[in-house]
């Protein structure tokens, strides 16, 4: 080409600016195949292929330097006020994009372009039957489903997949929520609170009852202090009784106590509490 790229990058400039939303200066860009791949373009508001690809993508590709998430902001924006000012809903702002799939015909209305058009079109059809079932097998169906699945879509186009819009995920919509994978990531500072709050805790009752723990702690999930009572077991973690004497803390059917010797070998005696808790029961 002898467009250098600094006159490309221009040419790209003023073709994208604010000044040229309505193609004030530059009206139209043509590209080779190559462009399908390298440019983006804003307000463009005509499409035209000037023939067919082997696949859908290709094409998909070619329509997509010009139809983005932001490349129509400017004329959004401006329909917007438009509306306004005439005092009726700027949501329903839009702008209409036409886009035109040439092709060559012979006298007799057949043509390669043509057979390339549905071929590709018969390959789409059955590439969106196992991207529909992804989607409904997908792990994130529920999250993603209003983003899949718009108003303005319309069943049996390609949007849609070739079938209906709407679907049902195979997994239905959870009741309760899943705190797995956020668990392994963010609770170790949660637990340490709860670390805290069972020290405080154990300054003052030598035993406790998990249930009763529950109630005490119920800004905090069961879970989340039952792995800070693990921690502190685990840890073998000093902790100062009412008396200032330091104990252990032991576990043993659905009770919690402190103890003032750490059992090192398995001859202790079950639901053994230390000797102060022992003289106030």
């Amino acid at each position: 080409s002898e467009t250098s790229d600094s006159e490309y990058s221009s040419i790209l400039e003023a073709f994208n600016s604010f000044e040229n939303r309505h193609g004030e200066y530059i009206k139209a860009v043509i590209g080779s195949p190559k462009t399908r791949d390298g440019i983006n373009l804003a307000n463009v508001i005509q499409i035209h292929l000037l023939g067919p690809d082997w696949n859908q993508a290709a094409s998909y590709q070619a329509e997509s330097r010009a139809v983005r998430s932001t490349s129509h902001v400017d004329l959004i924006t401006e329909e917007r006020a438009r509306l306004i000012e005439e005092g009726k809903n700027p949501d329903d702002a839009f702008v209409d994009i036409n886009i035109y799939r040439h092709a060559s015909l012979n006298n007799s209305g057949k043509s390669i372009d043509l057979m390339m058009y549905q071929l590709s079109e018969v390959k789409d059809r059955k590439i969106s039957h196992v991207m529909r079932l992804i989607k409904q097998c997908s792990t994130d169906c529920q999250i993603n489903y209003n983003r899949n699945v718009r108003s303005t879509d319309i069943d049996y186009s390609s949007n849609c997949d070739y079938d209906i819009c709407k679907y049902d995920c195979v997994d239905p919509l959870p009741e309760y929520i899943d705190y797995t994978s956020y668990d392994v990531l963010y609770t170790g500072k949660i637990v340490n609170e709860v670390v805290n709050r069972l020290i405080d805790i154990f300054k003052i009752e030598f035993h406790i009852k998990f249930n009763k723990l529950y109630n005490i702690l119920n800004k905090y999930r069961k879970k989340i202090i039952d792995l800070g009572v693990t921690q502190l077991i685990q840890n073998k973690t000093e902790m100062i009784d009412r008396y200032g004497y330091i104990n252990y803390l032991r576990e043993d059917s659905g009770v919690i106590f402190l103890r003032k010797d750490y059992p090192l070998e398995t001859k202790e005696i079950k639901g053994g509490y230390s000797l102060s808790v022992y003289n106030e029961s």
